[in-house]
């Protein structure tokens, strides 16, 4: 319905899956042999292969040396620790409170207890022992699991307890697949052994059975020394001691369905040999399963990394995103008295703080303070507003509040921690050099009180995997914080995070990596800020998003924009909630009748393009103090600036759009932002509407859809203080491919009702009652109904809790998005490609900067040079078939730019 230019969408939102949230353990790699024999074979196969019958000398381990060497009993108690301090900070109703405290450290407290398998033990050793042949340790775990569990009267009275931790336990690395799919990453059949393969495993646990009893008894003594831990034990939630019998038949029976307890059947549902069907029976809680299996990976990855500490949630009434002194304006004061409410407010009249006010005032709840999420269409706006959220949330004793979420985000970490690293003596040895930098982006190491807020990134200062850095580059260091950061952006452990809605749909999608995520939905608060932006398909995904967090999760919900078309009012009201409040300024309020009334902007209509146009108005260009140009593709961008230099060479100008690598694009964005504008010219595309906040005396701007014009003209005499006796604003011609941006009648449309303000100073309102024209009922049936009916009646998203399979997750965005919207892809020159090829080898981050968002067409690609064996590789782009430069970004030539087009 609400219409995206080709820049809304050119920052890779849909990379979801960069980052591997449940990858492997790093010593877990291969696949385990099948051998279809007969069962006596295979025992004699097992005899064979345990050649561990003495078992190991030395302390059970969970790490290898490198990997910092921990035990496995340490391992076992800090991942349960760090598994309960994550179930504190997310919300649970209280009726379910203590079952997922107890149920979630119970299973991370035994989740790697198949580790003591003699064959693990050596290959932690020597890595490449034959012995384990890539078997799962996870298997063993939950075997050790069921044998000893099952009888206990906890999960006696209730299975779904049983079922939750034995889950969390066997997928704490690989999830579950669906039956009849093979997606990547699950546990593959294969590596699910027969019964008969199951016995060689054992064996091998076998070997060191004393050693893991004398484990277990070493923890159950820690556990005593706790009153919460050590009521576990009394209450049968726990057993004293591990009985690791010769045969283990009642893993088979429970593999298949048949376990029996005290006359019961502790079925295994519809998990089965690594393949799960939905199935479920009634009195199942998907739901609580989930959360269980999310603490216990959570746990796994945070104890793994040296760290038990989530921060909690601040309470935001101990904070001011308003400079002292000043106050709030009454609209932005009013919001703060409604739950879920809409919110319609002029650009650069305090929509931010009236969004955080409105937070402030919700947050508080009977069972603690909401988890936030911030979300925004574009990944520029996205990191404005987490740098702007960073600035005035200090830290809670030592840690960030605040996470990005989105695909890039390791790489917007990665030059935080560069900014950061100015601040470092640079006539520092390389030596004390990366000890600085260690120290500058580590959080608190031992003691969490000690900590004097000043940290930065998401580590343990004694974390053992430092020590592989140590001597190398600061580069590769930060990557590594930078990569940390992101990941734990994905997990229990921000409670402010600034996303995209595609991040929120992929939880109730079930994308790769969304139960940590889900774990954050209870009783939420979401912000969805420029709700107008996205088409009538996104549009539909997010109320329908919106609508189950209401009503599933009791969340409340903001929905904020400059225009907010009655349509999408109505939308709103209709699908969301028909109670929901409308708020706007209030005419009746001097201070708010102020800004509704304040005019800003005077605009003349031209039939000229914007490159034709720039001559004419050179003398206006010449005396203006800033001049902002805004065409409607890369193209008219690059000629328009190409013009401005010929024709200003005194002037400073800069052309941005969306085809420069990452890495130029940060570094104009922060000239732009950072340095005043007197005396410059910016040319640039529609990267400019949602993202920076800039302030221009004149305006040449591209015709566009009346919505994306309100958001160009913010960018203009943006606080309205300069006087505006002619005009400041020129709407050009839309340009030669317009059309394949923007819906060609709503162009046509959008200038028939523009003519009426040609030549007229504008409230704030006469751009907004023209919209709701633009986007009438007789618009919508023709353009954006259908695909938005599909989308608000979505199944998987509305009925999310009565359909979630826990364990397992689903290539969604093919499903729900369509490859229309999948515009661009990230490419690497060709004459970049030694370089990125340097860097990534090495795992630096600062590889991504030389990624370019383009369009791109088969025959515009070659191969990577063979032998490159790291993932995830870019299309490289052919040299001849175009230039790149700082000034000018990625310019095609002229054949592949009309193809392109």
């Amino acid at each position: 319905m609400f219409m995206s230019g080709n820049d809304m969408f050119d920052d890779g939102i849909f990379g979801t899956e960069d980052i591997e949230l449940f990858d492997d353990d790093i010593f877990e790699a291969g696949e385990m042999e099948l051998f279809e024999v007969e069962e006596t074979k295979r025992e004699e196969e097992a005899k064979q292969e345990c050649k561990f019958e003495e078992g190991t000398k030395e302390p059970l381990m969970a790490k290898s040396k490198n990997r910092g060497g921990t035990d496995l009993v340490q391992h076992c108690i800090e991942a349960a620790s760090a598994a309960l301090t994550a179930a504190t900070r997310i919300i649970i109703e209280k009726n379910q409170q203590e079952d997922v405290y107890k149920c979630s450290f119970i299973g991370a407290l035994l989740h790697d207890l198949g580790k003591a398998a003699a064959g693990f033990q050596e290959m932690i050793k020597r890595q490449d022992h034959p012995s384990w042949q890539g078997r799962r340790h996870e298997i063993l775990s939950a075997a050790i699991f069921v044998h000893n569990f099952h009888r206990l009267p906890p999960y006696m009275e209730n299975p779904t307890r049983f079922l939750a931790i034995y889950l969390a336990i066997i997928t704490h690395h690989k999830p579950y697949r669906e039956k009849g799919t093979t997606w990547p990453n699950s546990i593959d059949e294969n590596q699910w052994p027969p019964y008969a393969q199951f016995k060689i495993m054992w064996k091998q646990l076998l070997c060191n059975k004393e050693l893991l009893q004398n484990d277990w008894k070493r923890i159950v003594r820690l556990l005593r020394e706790d009153a919460w831990t050590n009521q576990l034990i009394e209450e049968k939630w726990i057993p004293e001691t591990l009985d690791i019998p010769e045969k283990i038949e009642c893993f088979k029976d429970f593999i298949e369905g048949k376990l029996k307890g005290n006359g019961n059947t502790i079925p295994n549902y519809a998990y089965k040999r690594g393949i799960v069907e939905d199935n479920f029976p009634n009195g199942i809680d998907r739901f609580f399963i989930s959360i269980v299996r999310s603490l216990v990976t959570v746990g796994d990855h945070l104890s793994s990394g040296n760290n038990n500490y989530v921060p909690a949630t601040p309470d935001l009434s101990k904070y001011s995103i308003v400079p002292k002194g000043a106050s709030l304006r009454p609209f932005q004061q009013k919001v703060g008295n409604f739950g879920t409410v809409m919110l319609r407010a002029p650009t650069g009249s305090g929509k931010t703080e009236a969004a955080f006010n409105w937070l402030r005032c919700n947050q508080k709840n009977v069972e603690g303070f909401s988890r936030i999420f911030y979300v925004l269409p574009v990944q520029a706006s996205i990191n404005a507003m987490f740098e702007r959220f960073s600035r005035f949330l200090k830290f809670n004793k030592g840690y960030r509040l605040v996470g990005l979420h989105h695909s890039r985000a390791a790489n917007v970490y990665f030059h935080l921690l560069e900014l950061e690293l100015t601040n470092i003596g640079m006539k520092l040895t390389k030596k004390k050099q990366i000890k600085a930098v260690e120290q500058r982006v580590n959080e608190p190491p031992i003691s969490v009180d000690s900590q004097n807020g000043k940290t930065f990134s998401s580590f343990i200062l004694d974390n053992p995997e430092w020590k592989k850095f140590f001597g190398k580059k600061v580069g590769q260091v930060l990557s590594y914080a930078a990569s940390d950061m992101a990941r734990l952006a994905q997990e229990i452990f921000y409670p402010i995070k600034v996303t995209t809605p595609h991040q929120l749909l992929k939880v109730l999608m079930q994308g790769k990596g969304w139960e940590p995520t889900v774990c954050d939905f209870t009783k939420c608060l979401v912000v969805f800020d420029e709700i107008h932006s996205y088409d009538s398909n996104m549009t539909g995904l997010i109320l329908n998003l919106a609508k189950t967090l209401i009503r599933q999760f009791d969340a409340k919900v903001l929905f904020m924009s400059a225009t907010f078309p009655d349509m999408l009012k109505k939308l709103i009201l209709e699908h969301v909630d028909g109670n929901i409040k409308f708020l706007t300024p209030d005419r009746n309020d001097p201070i708010d009748k102020k800004f509704l009334e304040r005019k800003r902007h005077k605009i003349t209509i031209h039939k000229e393009t914007v490159h034709e146009l720039i001559p004419i108005l050179s003398k206006e260009i010449d005396r203006a103090e800033s001049t902002l140009i805004i065409c409607n593709t890369v193209r008219d961008a690059q000629q328009a600036y190409q013009t401005i230099k010929e024709m200003f060479p005194h002037k400073e100008a800069v052309l941005l759009h969306s085809r420069f690598k990452y890495g130029d694009r940060q570094k104009k964005e922060q000239r732009i932002i950072g340095q005043s504008n007197k005396g410059k010219i910016l040319v640039a595309t529609q990267v400019v509407e949602v993202s920076l906040d800039i302030d221009y005396e004149l305006g040449i701007i591209a015709l566009a859809p009346l919505d994306a014009l309100v958001q160009r003209l913010g960018r203009v005499n943006r606080a309205g203080k300069r006087p505006i006796a002619k005009p400041n604003v020129h709407i050009t011609h839309q340009g030669k491919f317009a059309h394949l941006i923007y819906d060609k009648n709503l162009l046509e449309k959008s200038l028939d009702l523009l003519t009426r303000l040609d030549g007229k100073e504008l409230t704030e309102n006469d751009l907004v009652d023209l919209i709701n024209e633009l986007y009438d009922e007789e618009f919508w049936k023709k353009t954006g109904e259908t695909t938005f009916n599909n989308a608000i009646n979505y199944g998987r998203i509305s009925n999310f809790k009565d359909t979630i399979i826990p364990g397992t997750y689903k290539p969604w965005i093919d499903q729900i998005i369509e490859s229309k919207e999948r515009t661009t892809v990230d490419v690497v020159l060709q004459t970049d490609w030694e370089m990125y090829s340097k860097l990534a080898k090495k795992g630096s981050l600062k590889a991504a900067d030389l990624l370019i968002p383009t369009y791109v067409k088969k025959n515009h690609i070659i191969s990577p040079p063979k032998g490159q064996k790291f993932r995830n590789l870019p299309p490289v782009l052919k040299s001849e078939i175009c230039d790149y430069s700082f000034e000018m970004g990625l310019t095609l030539k002229s054949s592949e730019e009309k193809e392109t087009q």
